[in-house]
C-alpha cells in the first residue's frame, strides 16, 4: 500500500513519527469489506511499522578535499605517507533558530555502499535563515596505504544533523551518528554526485618542486605592479604523456579565492623536467603577501583542444596526479614589503635544530599583532620594517614547553639583534621538550578500568626540573576517544596548585566520571605552569601541599611558560569505563600472568563458549575484559611470547552470581587449590599464568658457549627436538614430564656427554634426575650442560668452530652421528702431540629410531573417506636396524573425544634398509560417519600381535621404540564423510532459512556450508552460505526478491546443502573456498567436502512461496511441510529407467570436475568511477582441536543470486574445483568414465531397440 503525506504541514527541526496500523478484510465483488477482521497488524509501538517523515528543513551538501569557494577539488592524487581531509559543507536552507546547539555528524562510505570508512563531527549554534557548517574528515596514511594503487576509488558522505539536547547526556560523545535518536535532517544518499570524492593512490606520484619569484626576487614593494613567475619542477611524468598544469595565484591574508588562475598544457618529453606559469600586473599592498598553489592532471585534450587517447585508444580521462598547495611553502610565496621593510627569516627548532611544525606563534608590536601563523617544517620569511618586536609564542607543539616572550630588534639594514646581540637577518628560537609524565588509574581499586556506573579517576602527575618555592598550577580534561586524531571534548576538568617543595615532585588530580560513558575509553590531558605571581599568594615560599581546586580551571596569563601533555593514544593516560551489562550477561577479566605475577603482553588468545561465542585477543600490559553469559567456556592460548610456553586448554565455568571456576586443564578435571600456579579463579578474575620455556646451554669448561653441538630432548607423549648449537643458549617449550638430554655428536675436539635425565614442573622449573656422571647444572629453568675437551687439547674458542645451519624445529628426519658427518677443524693452540683428525666419541649414540606417517582414503588418495570406506596409513620409519623384525601397531582416534575408536591394526616386517615405509589399513564400521579420525602408531620390537600389544586409547601396553601420536597432526587426519539433517522454513514471507544439523565434528571445527535453492525442476534460483565453528548449529538464508516471490508464488522450492571442514593446507581432494571476511577483504580457504544433501524430493527441504504475503490471522490445522525434519538417509523408487538420466549425469558431473565454479553476483558499474579490482587474497591458518586459529569468515554475508538492481552488489563467494577422482581426457576436460558410461547405455539401448524389432 502506498501513502502520500504533505510534508509542508510538518514542523521544520522537529521529530515527525507516522505509524501505519493494518486490517484485513474478506471483500465482496465490489471491493467492499465484508464481515469481521480475518487478520490485523495494530502495534502503535511496532518499529517496523512506524516511518520519520523528514522536516521541511532543506539540507545541502558539497564535499572536497578543500575549501576553496567551497569544497571543489572533487578528484586527487595522493602518496601513502600524508594523512588526507576531506572538508565537508553543509547547507541547511530555511533554518529558525536562535541560539540552539546543533551537532553535525559525516559519515565518509564506500560509493554506493554503507560501509563506513572514517567519521567526523562539528557542533554549532542555529542561526536565521541559510545557514553553512563544514565538518572535517580526516583520512589517515594507514587507510590510504590500503586503497588500491592507479584507480580512481570513488567515496561519498552522509550526513546527519541533532538537536545537541536531543543526544544521550545532552552531551557528543563520539563521531558516531546516534541511531536512537532521530535527526532533525539527513543527506544519506550513497550516490550523489555533490557528496562524491575520487582518491587515487598513485603508485609513482608525481613530484612538484616550485618557486615564485618576481623579477627573479622574492620580495616586491607595497604599491609596484609587479611580474610573478612561477617555475614548476616536475619528476615521475609519463612520456609522451599530454598534462594540464593549473597555477593559482593566491592572496595569503584571504585564501578563499585566487587572485589570478592561468593553465598550462604540455606534452612531457621526460619523466623529468620543468614548465613556467607567468601572472602579470600584480598590485602589491602592504599585508598582502602571494603564494602560488599549483595542481598537475592528465589532460584529457592537447595543446590545440584536440581529444587525447590513452594507450588502449579511448578518451583519456583527466585526473589530478599531483599537487602542490602549502601556503607556508617559503618557495611558493612572494612577499610584499612596505617602503624600507626588510625580510626576516624566523626559524621555530627543537633542541637538535630542526624545524618544529605546530607552534602557534605571533610577531607583535605594542599592542598590535603583525603577523600570525602555525610554523611547518619549513623557517617562515616575513617583511619588518625597522623597529621593537616581540616574538610571542601562543602554544607549543604537543611534548614542548612553549618559551616565554623574546624582544628583538630590527634595524635599518634588516638585522636581528635580541639583547643586543646580533643575529643577522634570522630569529632561531627553540623549543625544549616538555619536562611531565603522568598516569591514569581508577581510584577505587588502582587498575585501568572504570565500571560501567562510572567513578572517580586519579591522575598522578609527575614533575622534573622544577623551582623549588615557586607556585604551580597544573589543570587537566578528560577527551573521549573516538575516530579523530585529538579525541572528543566530554566537560569533565580539574586543576589545582601546590608551592614545590623539590624539584621533582608529584601530584594527584581527582575526575568525577558520571555513569554516562559506558564502554567508552577517556584519556587525560593536562598542562602545568608557573603561576608567576598571578594567584593571590603564588610568591610564597614555603613549600605547599598540593590542594584540588574549585569551578573551573584559571587560565594561563600569556608570558607563562606552559608545560603540556596531550596525547591521545597515550596509554598511561587513558582509562576504560567497562560497557553496560545486557541482562543475563557477566564481566570477566583474564589475567595473563608470568610467573612473577606480571602481566604477559604478546600471547594470542582465544575463548569460545555456548551459541558459538568466540573471541580473540593479544594479550597488553593490562587484563582483558569479557562480556560473557553464564556457562562452560574454553581458554585456548594460541601462541605464548617469545621465552614462554602455552598453557594447555582450560575449561572454565561462568556462574550466574558473575564468579567464574576453572573446571579442568589439559581435560583433566581441577581439584581446590590445585594447579593454582597455572590457572587461579578469583570472584570475577581468571589468572592464567604462562611458565619460561627452558634454557638449554651448551658450554665448555670456560663457561663459553659451544657451536655445533647435535642435540635431541625427547620426552612424554612421543615429544622430540633436534638442534645445532649456536653461541646462544636454545630456548624449548617443555610440558610438564621427564626427558632425557641426548647428545648425538659434540664439536670437533670435544667429547659428548652420556644421556641425561632431567624433570620439568609445571611452573617450568628444571631439577636433574640423572646427570650419569656429566657435568650439568639446573638453575630455575635453566639446565647447563658442559662438554670436556678431547685428551692433549686445549680449549678451542667457540668462534673457532664453523657452525652449520642451526635445526630450531623437530626434524622428521634423524640427524646424522658423528661418524656420518664430518666435523671442521677447529683452531688449535701449536702442540706437537695433535692429531690432525680427532677421531668421533666413543660415548656417542646411535640413531634413534622414529616414525613419520601420513593417513589418506584408499579409493582416491584424498582426506575424505567414505562410510565403510578404508583408510591407509602410510608410516615412514628411519633408524632401524638391518635385518631385524619389527612390528606397527595402530589406531584410529576420534579427535573429537581423544579417545581411541577401537579401530586398531598391526603390521610384522623385517628390514632390508634402515629406512623405509610401510602401509597399515584400517576399514571404517558403521556409526563413525562425520567423524574426523587421526591415525596413531608406535613401533614394537619383534613379532608382536595385536592383542598381545594391548594397544588402548593409541598407547601399547608393551615398550615402544618409537611413535607418533599427535592428535593435531593433520597428516595423520582423514575425515568420515555424512549426510545432514535439515530443515527448511519460510520466514518473513520472503526469506527462506534452511537450518542444517550434523555429527561428530570437534569443538572448534570451522564448518562452511554452501546452499542452492532450486525450483521443482532442479533449476538454481538463489545461493547462499554460512560458515559456523563446531558443535554451533548451522543456518543458511536465502532472501528473495520481490520479482522471485512473483515468479515463485505458488511453486515448491528445496534446499541443496555441501559442507566443507576448513583445512590449514592444501592436499589431494582439499578444494579452495573464496570468502568474505567482515572487512570485505577476500580469503581463500582449503576446505574438504565432508558431505551433501541434494534430494529435489525431500519434504524437510522444501518450502511452497505463497501467492500473497499477508499473513492470516488463524493457523491452518495442518502443520506446514517445513515442520518435518528429515532423518539423514536416501530413497530411490522401483523404476530402473531413472538410472539412465542418472548415470548420464554422473559421467557428466565428472567431466565438469576439473572446471572452475564460481558464484557470485555480479557488481553493476558505478558511475562516475570505475569498479576497484579484487581486494588481495588473505592467507588463513591451520584450526586446533580447541578453536581454530584462523578468523571466522563472515560466510553468511554471501550475497544471493538475485540482488537489489538499485544497489550494486559486491559480495563474491566461490570454490576452485581442486580435486578431480575420475580420468580425464589430457587437455579436454572429458571425463572418460563418463564418456564409458555414456557408451555403455548407447549400446545397450541399441541393442533393445534391435531386439525388440526382431520379435515384432
Amino acid at each position: 500500500m502506498r501513502y502520500e503525506i504533505d510534508a509542508s504541514e510538518l514542523n521544520a527541526g522537529e521529530s515527525n513519527r507516522i505509524t501505519m496500523t493494518e486490517v484485513l478484510y474478506q471483500a465482496d465483488v465490489s471491493g467492499n469489506p465484508v464481515g469481521r477482521p480475518i487478520a490485523s497488524h495494530e502495534d502503535k509501538d511496532s518499529t517496523a511499522q512506524t516511518v520519520i517523515v523528514a522536516p521541511t528543513l532543506g539540507i545541502g551538501t558539497t564535499a572536497g578535499f578543500d575549501k576553496t569557494e567551497g569544497p571543489k577539488l572533487k578528484n586527487l592524487a595522493v602518496d601513502d605517507v600524508n594523512p588526507q581531509t576531506i572538508f565537508d559543507t553543509i547547507r541547511l536552507d530555511n533554518f529558525q533558530d536562535d541560539q540552539t546547539e546543533y551537532v553535525a555528524f559525516a559519515e565518509l562510505v564506500e560509493y554506493g555502499t554503507n560501509n563506513v570508512i572514517a567519521r567526523g563531527s562539528q557542533e554549532f549554534k542555529g542561526i536565521d535563515g541559510d545557514y553553512f557548517v563544514d565538518v572535517l574528515i580526516e583520512l589517515s596514511a594507514d587507510f590510504i596505504k590500503n586503497v588500491e594503487p592507479n584507480v580512481s576509488n570513488a567515496f561519498t558522505v552522509l550526513e546527519y544533523v541533532y538537536k545537541k539536547s536531543d543526544l544521550p547526556g545532552g552531551v557528543v560523545t563520539s563521531t558516531k551518528p546516534v541511531q536512537s535518536v532521530t535527526p532533525i535532517a539527513t543527506h544519506i544518499d550513497p550516490y550523489s554526485a555533490e557528496q562524491t570524492v575520487g582518491l587515487v593512490r598513485q603508485a609513482d606520484n608525481a613530484v612538484l618542486g616550485t618557486t615564485a619569484t618576481a623579477g627573479g626576487n622574492k620580495t616586491i614593494t607595497a604599491g609596484e605592479t609587479a611580474t610573478i613567475t612561477d617555475v614548476v619542477k616536475y619528476k615521475g611524468l609519463i612520456p609522451n604523456t599530454w598534462y594540464k598544469l593549473t597555477a593559482e595565484l593566491m592572496d595569503k591574508s584571504d585564501l578563499s579565492k585566487p587572485v589570478q588562475t592561468k593553465t598550462v598544457i604540455f606534452q612531457a618529453t621526460e619523466a623529468d623536467g620543468e614548465q613556467s606559469v607567468t601572472f602579470d600586473e600584480v598590485t602589491a599592498q602592504v599585508g598582502h603577501d602571494y603564494v602560488v598553489f599549483e595542481t598537475l592532471s592528465i589532460s584529457a585534450t592537447n595543446a590545440n583542444n584536440e581529444l587525447v587517447k590513452n594507450s588502449a585508444g579511448n578518451p583519456a580521462t583527466e585526473y589530478v596526479v599531483g599537487y602542490h598547495r602549502d601556503a607556508a611553502d617559503a618557495g611558493q610565496t612572494v612577499t610584499v614589503e612596505a617602503p624600507g621593510a626588510f625580510p626576516v627569516t624566523i626559524s621555530k627548532v627543537d633542541i637538535a635544530g630542526n624545524e618544529l611544525p605546530g607552534a602557534n606563534i605571533q610577531i607583535r608590536q605594542g599592542d598590535k599583532v603583525v603577523e600570525e601563523w602555525e610554523s611547518t617544517t619549513t623557517a617562515r620569511v616575513i617583511s619588518l620594517p625597522e623597529g621593537d618586536y616581540v616574538f610571542h609564542e601562543v602554544a607549543a607543539p604537543n611534548g614542548y614547553v612553549a618559551v616565554t616572550d623574546i624582544n628583538f630588534h630590527v634595524d635599518a639594514k634588516g638585522q636581528v639583534s635580541v639583547d643586543g646581540v646580533a643575529q643577522g637577518a634570522t630569529l632561531k628560537v627553540t623549543d625544549e621538550a616538555s619536562n611531565i609524565t603522568t598516569t591514569a588509574t581508577d581510584k577505587a581499586d588502582g587498575d585501568k578500568v572504570l565500571p560501567s556506573t562510572g567513578g572517580i579517576i586519579v591522575d598522578e602527575v609527575a614533575f622534573t626540573g622544577l623551582t623549588v618555592g615557586e607556585k604551580y598550577i597544573v589543570s587537566g580534561k578528560l577527551m573521549l576517544k573516538d575516530d579523530s586524531a585529538t579525541g572528543a571534548e566530554t566537560g569533565i576538568t580539574a586543576w589545582g596548585s601546590f608551592i614545590a617543595a623539590e624539584a621533582n615532585p608529584k601530584v594527584k588530580l581527582e575526575f568525577v566520571v558520571p555513569g554516562t560513558f559506558a564502554g567508552e575509553e577517556l584519556v587525560v590531558f593536562e598542562r602545568a605552569w608557573d603561576a608567576n605571581g598571578n594567584l593571590e599568594n603564588a610568591s610564597g615560599t614555603q613549600p605547599q601541599d598540593f590542594t584540588q581546586g574549585e569551578g573551573t580551571a584559571p587560565t594561563p596569563p600569556s608570558d607563562a611558560k606552559v608545560i603540556t601533555h596531550e596525547d591521545i593514544n597515550s596509554a598511561s593516560q587513558t582509562v576504560s569505563v567497562m560497557p553496560t551489562l545486557t541482562p543475563g550477561t557477566q564481566e570477566i577479566t583474564i589475567s595473563k600472568v608470568d610467573i612473577a605475577g606480571a602481566e604477559v603482553e604478546g600471547a594470542s588468545i582465544t575463548v569460545t563458549g555456548p551459541n558459538g561465542f568466540k573471541e580473540a585477543w593479544t594479550s597488553t600490559s593490562t587484563p582483558h575484559v569479557l562480556t560473557l553469559e553464564p556457562g562452560e567456556y574454553v581458554f585456548h592460548e594460541v601462541s605464548a611470547p617469545k621465552g614462554l610456553v602455552e598453557v594447555s586448554d582450560i575449561v572454565f565455568v561462568v556462574n550466574t552470581d558473575g564468579t567464574v571456576v576453572a573446571t579442568k586443564y589439559n581435560n583433566n578435571p581441577i581439584v581446590d587449590g590445585d594447579l593454582a600456579n597455572i590457572v587461579d579463579s578469583n570472584g570475577a578474575k581468571l589468572t592464567i599464568t604462562d611458565k619460561p620455556a627452558v634454557e638449554i646451554s651448551k658450554i665448555n669448561i670456560a663457561g663459553d658457549e659451544l657451536v655445533g653441538a647435535q642435540i635431541t630432548v625427547s620426552g612424554p607423549n612421543g615429544f622430540e627436538e633436534t638442534w645445532t648449537s649456536t653461541s646462544t643458549p636454545h630456548l624449548i617449550k617443555l610440558a610438564e614430564g621427564d626427558y632425557v638430554f641426548h647428545e648425538i655428536a659434540a664439536p670437533t675436539g670435544y667429547l659428548a656427554v652420556t644421556d641425561i635425565k632431567f624433570h620439568v614442573d609445571a611452573r617450568g622449573q628444571v631439577t636433574l634426575t640423572d646427570v650419569n656422571g656429566n657435568t650439568v647444572t639446573a638453575e630455575g629453568h635453566k639446565l647447563i650442560v658442559t662438554d670436556q675437551a678431547e685428551a692433549g687439547l686445549q680449549t678451542p674458542s667457540p668462534s673457532a668452530t664453523p657452525s652449520p645451519s642451526p635445526i630450531e624445529t623437530p626434524s622428521p628426519k634423524p640427524a646424522p652421528s658423528a661418524a656420518q658427518t664430518p666435523s671442521p677443524s677447529p683452531t688449535l693452540s701449536p702442540s706437537p702431540t695433535l692429531s690432525p683428525s680427532p677421531t668421533p666419541s666413543p660415548s656417542a649414540n646411535p640413531e634413534s629410531p622414529k616414525l613419520a606417517t601420513s593417513a589418506v582414503d584408499k579409493l582416491d588418495k584424498d582426506k575424505v573417506v567414505e562410510p565403510s570406506g578404508t583408510v591407509i596409513d602410510t608410516v615412514d620409519y628411519s633408524g632401524l636396524t638391518v635385518n631385524k623384525t619389527y612390528t606397527i601397531v595402530g589406531e584410529l582416534m576420534d579427535k573429537n573425544t581423544g579417545l581411541g575408536t577401537g579401530i586398531k591394526q598391526s603390521k610384522t616386517f623385517t628390514t632390508t634398509t634402515a629406512n623405509g615405509s610401510i602401509d597399515l589399513e584400517f576399514t571404517i564400521p558403521a556409526g563413525h560417519e562425520g567423524q574426523i579420525l587421526v591415525a596413531f602408531e608406535t613401533l614394537l620390537e619383534g613379532s608382536v600381535t595385536l592383542a598381545d600389544s594391548g594397544i588402548k586409547d593409541g598407547v601399547t601396553e608393551k615398550p615402544s621404540l618409537a611413535s607418533h601420536r599427535d592428535i593435531n597432526d593433520f597428516k595423520q587426519t582423514v575425515y568420515v564423510s555424512q549426510k545432514f539433517g535439515t530443515t527448511a522454513e519460510l520466514s518473513e514471507g520472503n526469506t527462506v532459512v534452511d537450518t542444517i544439523k550434523y555429527v561428530g565434528l570437534p569443538v572448534g571445527t570451522q564448518v562452511v556450508f554452501l546452499g542452492t535453492l532450486v525450483d521443482e525442476n532442479g533449476k538454481e534460483v538463489a545461493k547462499a552460505a554460512t560458515s559456523v565453528v563446531a558443535p554451533a548449529e548451522a543456518r543458511v538464508t536465502f532472501t528473495l526478491s520481490d520479482a522471485q516471490l512473483e515468479t515463485y508464488a505458488g511453486q515448491k522450492l528445496v534446499v541443496f546443502e555441501e559442507g566443507y571442514v576448513v583445512v590449514p593446507t592444501k592436499t589431494p581432494g582439499s578444494e579452495t573456498l573464496q570468502v568474505q571476511d567482515e572487512n570485505g577483504n577476500r580469503v581463500d580457504l582449503n576446505v574438504i567436502k565432508i558431505g551433501e544433501h541434494k534430494d529435489l524430493k525431500s519434504v524437510p527441504q522444501t518450502v511452497v512461496i505463497p501467492t500473497t504475503s499477508v499473513v492470516p490471522a488463524t493457523t491452518p490445522s495442518t502443520p506446514p511441510l517445513s515442520s518435518v525434519t528429515e532423518v539423514p538417509g536416501s530413497s530411490i523408487d522401483g523404476n530402473w529407467w531413472i538410472a539412465i538420466p542418472v548415470l548420464i549425469g554422473a559421467g557428466l558431473l565428472s567431466s565438469a570436475g576439473s572446471s572452475d565454479v564460481h558464484v557470485s553476483s555480479d557488481k553493476p558499474n558505478m558511475a562516475p568511477v570505475p569498479t576497484p579490482s579484487p581486494t588481495p587474497t588473505t592467507a588463513v591458518g591451520a584450526p586446533t582441536t580447541s578453536a581454530p586459529a584462523m578468523p571466522t569468515p563472515a560466510v553468511s554475508g554471501v550475497a544471493n543470486a538475485a540482488p537489489q538492481q538499485d544497489k550494486p552488489e559486491n559480495k563474491v563467494v566461490g570454490i576452485a574445483k581442486g580435486k578431480n577422482k575420475s580420468g580425464v581426457l589430457a587437455n579436454t576436460g572429458a571425463s572418460v568414465l563418463g564418456i564409458a558410461l555414456i557408451a555403455a547405455i548407447t549400446l545397450l539401448l541399441g541393442a533393445a531397440l534391435v531386439k525388440r524389432r526382431k520379435e515384432s
